[in-house]
């Protein structure tokens, strides 16, 4: 039986080298679907490319194999990775243990990627592709920042409807204050918040433009500034519980913008 592909978007991290204070990229692969598609413990990885999309291909375990592909490896200007087993969870007493790819440092810059790109994770029986995504394509400016978030769900009134949640210090970097307020105009493909001290006369439930209140977020001592959205127009709307969010974001300005893995394969 044929598996769908596992698709997931993400950005390039960073990492900081022993001994050095310069961040380095890093892509962490992580998750049990990677034995799904034939990524499984100790399985050497063989990492071609360009500046587009990097592949990553299984090719066996073991001594035998390594001396069996090494040649042709480096005939191919390709490098070579193993799949380990990484510890997870913040309780040390319940560790949870998962597959993990990553590929960090010099490897990463060699095709050109840099910390905080869009990348495309696609996953299919035998083969992972990552490819660059170009936000601008998007209708995003050249000047944001990026960051990916889920859309949850709530229940009001008995019942279940999207919420979408953004929160934290880079809130309050985009001059998005406590106790004031943002506006936000909603098109077909995106959600534009801009900061006001302001407040707008209350309009009528359902339409835009409209005003959200700036309210808080606590995370153990210190208080963050929070935009929250949800409701049946989320639904209406076409936004579901699971969807992906990319999430540009600049001083005075955030665009969020749900993500369709279609386009962008």
């Amino acid at each position: 039986m044929r598996i769908a592909p596992y698709i997931k978007l993400m950005l390039v991290g960073d990492h900081f080298l022993a001994g050095t204070y310069q961040p380095q990229p890093m892509i962490k692969i992580q998750g049990e679907f990677l034995s799904t598609y034939g990524f499984t413990l100790r399985e050497l990885i063989t990492v071609s490319g360009n500046q587009n999309t990097i592949q990553l291909t299984p090719i066996g375990k073991g001594k035998q194999t390594y001396l069996k592909h090494v040649a042709q490896i480096r005939q191919n200007k390709q490098q070579l990775i193993e799949v380990q087993m990484r510890t997870t969870g913040q309780n040390p007493k319940r560790p949870t243990h998962q597959l993990c790819l990553t590929l960090e440092g010099w490897l990463l810059s060699r095709f050109k990627y840099q910390i905080g790109d869009v990348i495309l994770l696609t996953c299919s029986q035998g083969i992972i592709q990552i490819k660059k995504v170009d936000p601008l394509s998007l209708g995003f400016d050249a000047q944001m920042q990026f960051r990916i978030f889920t859309v949850y769900h709530m229940k009001k009134r008995k019942i279940e409807v999207p919420s979408i949640q953004l929160m934290g210090q880079w809130i309050d970097e985009c001059g998005f204050s406590i106790n004031h307020y943002a506006d936000m105009v909603f098109t077909d493909d995106a959600m534009i918040f801009t900061p006001t001290t302001q407040r707008q006369p209350r309009i009528r439930k359902g339409t835009f433009p409209k005003q959200i209140n700036v309210t808080t977020y606590r995370r153990a001592s210190k208080v963050y500034a929070k935009l929250a959205v949800s409701g049946k127009w989320l639904l209406n709307a076409g936004y579901e519980s699971g969807d992906t969010l990319l999430v540009g974001y600049k001083k005075g300005c955030l665009r969020l913008r749900r993500t369709c893995f279609i386009s962008l394969i």
